[in-house]
């Protein structure tokens, strides 16, 4: 069977409600259900990501070939140096 993953990517603050959490539950399993996705990575940078990670927590209980991967950033800001 195919293996496909999903990274999470989102505002650091977010005005959540039951609906949007509701949809994004149905979003996750579909792509569990219907499009083989096995693994979920996530960061920790914003309401989005551990809103996602929640979700995803609790999906796992009922799907639990699931894996969960906290991915963070190396250096928390990035300098950029001009070479000239």
């Amino acid at each position: 069977m195919e293996e496909n993953s999903c990274c999470f990517l989102g505002h650091r603050k977010l005005n959540e409600t039951e609906l949007s959490k509701t949809e994004l539950i149905d979003i996750i399993e579909g792509l569990i259900m219907f499009k083989n996705v096995d693994t979920f990575f996530f960061g920790s940078k914003s309401q989005f990501d551990t809103m996602c990670l929640a979700i995803v927590t609790k999906l796992k209980e009922r799907y639990s070939h699931i894996k969960r991967i906290y991915v963070r950033a190396e250096f928390p800001y990035i300098i950029i140096k001009h070479i000239y």
